[in-house]
């Protein structure tokens, strides 16, 4: 079913026919009305047709119209469609897309286009808001970006450029095959861009002649127009964007003007006039650059000629040529110059001349049958009839001017400087000439070099010494000229830097820059060279030596930063535990010496590397932190070896604990009687312990457990605490024993590796409970459970410390040695001694029952306290009298008492 368009998609092509008709009715009656006075023409273009799967683009109206009063008025109605396209728009409402214009389907662009570069433009209409997409691109690539759309009403102008990754190579890829998606409305048009990347053109390159050595050369007469053309640049094939520029200099005093060259090569003359630059060669070096930086050169040399119809003209008034004194007979001094055709020359002032003269020029035969041509060249200037030589040196056709003896300035000092009036005339036209002022300056030859006091520098300089500090004055003499000025340079060796170590004010050599030995070290020392020049010529040189040696001086004093070292307890003697960084400013940056301030004794540092090695065993638990305040002394310095700088730092030493003390509990054995009640889990002691290592005497730090004795696993053990099950003293059943000798092990919990473990001796004396019930009354009686009495019975005994038992030890070998000494030392009183032994018999008796009576009564106090403990345990609870107020021990099951 065919789908209508809404109204208002409608509205905008009838509009456009409305308009259309309105215009073209106005256009055809103003033509009628202004046919007598002006015209009127109309002329449709069609663009070529395409193909593909795409319409041709509709013809396009165009209307020019002329007024006949001289003025023009075009009017162009672009984008229109004719009246039978616009018709088919209106009854073809679905084909939203037409007018598709600016495609060719092909172009053609080069390699050398970069990221953002457009490489087309077209135009089309469409109804609503289009949607333009590269759907394809064939090879793949991401050269291109998505077109952008811009437009107003129903006409968008799509443009197709390159992306920021594009990097064309005809070499590679030559052709790419674009595919455009057009969607406008519902409908969905395809249009294929095909891309032709083409190479670009290489570098410029310049004809052989013009880039030849010898360059291309151009003659032009000194009359020319100033800006005129001369000569054109040509290249091997052309190129668009080259820039030519003129590259060799171009000095006023040898130039009449800048010769320039335009973008295509068009060589001009300067804007000032050649006149007098006859004979005159200037060459010219021109550069051809692409927009590559690609680039060719050449020269052109242009030479200019004289007017052959000018008057004869040296074009200037004075010429200076300077020679030197040793310059032979016959040199040549210089060469003048006047324009003119047959130009002669000749010297009329002074005369004679006896030290330069103009080389003979060519003879001139036939003139007036004179044989004499001296004589004929005279009488033609000055129609005098004497010889020639008599009056003149020499004449020449070229005007070179020699010398016709050596010149000495010591025997004849008035030959330094000759004035010589030079005239230049045509032989045909006499009256035709010009006169030239030249003065020939004559320079001493300069023999010996300048003569210095001192003639060599070696110094020694300290390393502070100020900026602008003189080091030396220089006394320099010319022997070939009192009057002789002198240059004077420093040639600095090595020394790349700007900013240089010395700098001369004439003769005076001074400090220029700081001398830092510490930054120079090891090469302190500093080599110029002072170069003396004379005025005369040639210049002659003299070289003065300097070696200026830079001494050290103690600036500043050694430094070490603050630093902490973490040693463990257990390190043993000799472990190094850091190094002291010291360092200074001065050079050598590390000799310095290292000492402790105050004499630890647990510490030593080595003087000359800094490292701090351990003396003596620490005690994480007696001292935690050593600070040592480390003195710091440089040496070898300065130059004085007693000037010494000296610092200091504090070093902290942490001790980091280690696990070394086992846990002590206190006290390390409990003997205890408790009831055998009933309860579950019942508490019986708690153990007190604690570790050296650990400063928090948590129970937490502790891990205890029940190693032995704990029979039918009565007691149990929760953190620190001791508690019991219920037990069991039935004969039918399981009878447990009235007394558990446990084993307790406490073992710490660090800080570190190994850990270490004790174990406590707990003696527990369990006393069966029962309930006595009474057989004569038949009510049951119930009777509390009486709270248990715990005695707790401490018993001390002695444990020596280790250090004990090694004296005694040592002190009982040294014993024994001093009494087998005696025994060997006293024979005889040896044997009386065994002669009567009766009386140390009865001592060493006496002694012996001594020492068993005291046992004995140590043994019968023990059995009764023994005895009295026992006495206790048959006792499980306590009361007090409510009479006497008195507490006693009662037995719940036998009924006993006993007051306390």
């Amino acid at each position: 079913m065919r789908e209508i368009p809404p109204p208002w998609l409608l509205l905008a092509p009838t509009m456009k026919l409305l308009f259309l008709g309105g215009l073209i009715f106005a256009l055809d009656i103003w033509g009628r009305s202004s046919w007598g006075t002006g015209r009127a023409r109309m002329r449709l273009w069609d663009p070529p047709s395409h193909t593909g799967s795409f319409l041709p683009t509709p013809p396009l109206v165009s209307t020019h119209v002329l007024l006949s009063e001289g003025t023009s008025a075009l009017l162009d109605i672009v984008n229109l469609l004719n009246c039978r396209d616009l018709l088919q728009a209106q009854l073809s409402p679905f084909s939203h897309v037409y007018d598709v214009r600016g495609l060719p389907w092909t172009v053609n662009i080069s390699e050398r286009l970069g990221p953002g570069s457009v490489i087309h433009v077209f135009s089309f209409n469409c109804s609503c808001p289009p949607t333009l997409e590269i759907d394809r691109v064939t090879p793949s690539s991401t050269f291109f970006n998505q077109p952008d759309l811009s437009g107003f009403s129903t006409r968008y102008m799509a443009k197709v450029t390159l992306s920021s990754s594009a990097r064309l190579d005809a070499r590679q890829v030559n052709h790419y095959q674009l595919n455009l998606k057009l969607t406008c409305m519902k409908e969905i048009r395809n249009f294929p861009l095909s891309v032709e990347v083409f190479r670009a053109h290489g570098p410029p390159v310049c004809l052989d002649r013009f880039a030849s050595a010898a360059g291309d050369r151009v003659q032009v007469l000194e009359t020319v127009k100033p800006r005129s053309l001369i000569y054109t640049v040509l290249l091997r094939r052309e190129l668009a964007g080259v820039k030519m520029t003129i590259i060799s200099p171009q000095d006023p005093l040898d130039f009449p003007g800048s010769f320039s060259i335009d973008e295509r090569g068009r060589v001009l003359t300067p804007s000032q006039s050649l006149i007098g630059s006859a004979y005159k060669n200037f060459p010219l070096r021109i550069l051809v650059t692409n927009r590559q930086g690609e680039s060719c050169h050449g020269t052109l040399t242009v030479e200019v000629l004289p007017d052959p119809s000018s008057k004869v003209s040296f074009g200037i008034q004075f010429q200076t040529f300077n020679i030197s004194e040793d310059l032979v007979a016959g040199g040549t001094v210089g060469q003048v110059r006047a324009n003119g055709s047959s130009v002669r020359y000749a010297i009329i002032e002074p005369v004679p001349c006896p030290l330069y003269s103009i080389s003979p020029g060519e003879p001139l035969w036939g003139w007036g049958g004179l044989g004499d041509r001296s004589r004929w060249e005279w009488d033609v200037r000055y129609g005098l009839g004497h010889k020639f030589i008599s009056l003149h040196c020499v004449h020449t056709v070229d005007g070179t001017i020699r010398t016709t003896t050596p010149l000495d300035l010591g025997r004849n000092p008035g030959a330094a400087v000759t004035k010589l009036q030079v005239k230049a005339y045509d032989p045909f036209q006499p009256w035709t000439n010009d006169l030239l002022s030249v003065i020939i300056n004559v320079q001493p030859t300069n023999t010996w070099a300048p003569r210095c006091t001192p003639a060599l520098l070696v110094t020694h300089v300290p390393e502070t010494i100020p900026v602008g500090t003189i080091l030396m004055t220089l006394a320099c003499s010319d022997p070939d000229s009192s009057s002789s000025t002198f240059h004077y340079q420093l040639w600095h060796h090595n020394e790349t830097k700007p900013d240089h170590s010395f700098r001369l004010q004439g003769p005076v050599l001074q400090v220029n820059n700081t001398l830092d030995y510490d930054s120079s070290a090891p090469n302190v020392q500093y080599r110029t060279t002072i170069l003396v020049t004379d005025s005369g010529q040639p210049p002659q040189t003299s070289q003065v030596p300097v070696l200026v040696t830079v001494t050290p001086v103690n600036e500043y004093p050694p430094v070490c930063p603050a630093h902490t070292f973490l040693v463990r307890e257990d390190a043993p003697p000799g472990k190094l535990v850091g190094t002291v960084l010291g360092s200074d400013r001065d050079y050598p940056p590390n000799s310095i010496e290292y000492h402790i301030s105050d004499s630890s004794s647990s510490f030593y540092i080595d003087p000359h590397s800094g490292k701090i090695h351990l003396l003596a065993s620490l005690d994480y638990e007696k001292q935690r932190i050593h600070m040592l305040v480390i003195f710091l002394t440089d040496r070898d310095q300065d130059q004085d070896p007693t000037h010494r700088k000296s610092g200091s730092c504090t070093i902290t030493i942490e001790v980091q604990n280690v696990n070394d003390h086992a846990p002590e509990c206190e006290p390390p054995f409990q003997e205890l009687t408790i009831s055998s009640g009933p309860s579950i889990s019942a508490e019986v002691t708690r153990l007190t312990c604690s570790d050296r290592d650990v400063p928090e005497q948590a129970p937490e730090a502790f891990s205890f457990s029940i190693v032995g004795g704990n029979s039918n696993r009565r007691f149990s053990m929760k953190d620190n605490i001791l508690l019991h099950n219920v037990f069991s003293f039935q004969p039918d059943g399981l009878l447990d024993p009235l007394t558990y000798e446990l084993l307790v092990r406490v073992t710490d919990k660090g800080p570190t590796f190994p850990l270490f473990s004790t174990t406590a001796i707990v003696i527990v004396h369990v006393i069966p409970w029962t309930t006595t019930v009474p057989t004569t009354s038949t009510k049951a009686e119930t009777i509390s459970s009486p709270t248990p009495l715990l005695v707790t019975l401490i018993e001390d005994y002695w444990a020596p410390e280790p250090w004990f038992v090694v004296v005694l030890t040592v002190t009982g070998i040294l014993l024994f040695t001093v009494l087998g000494w005696l025994l060997c030392r006293c024979p005889g009183r040896m044997a009386h001694n065994l002669q009567t032994p009766g009386q140390s018999s009865q001592t060493l008796l006496l002694n012996s029952t001594k020492r068993d009576e005291n046992s004995a009564d140590e043994l019968i106090k023990k059995n009764d306290e023994a005895r009295s403990i026992l006495s206790l345990q048959q006792f499980d609870g306590r009361a007090q009298d409510p009479v006497t107020g008195r507490d006693y021990l009662f037995n719940s099951g036998t009924g006993e008492r006993r007051w306390i």
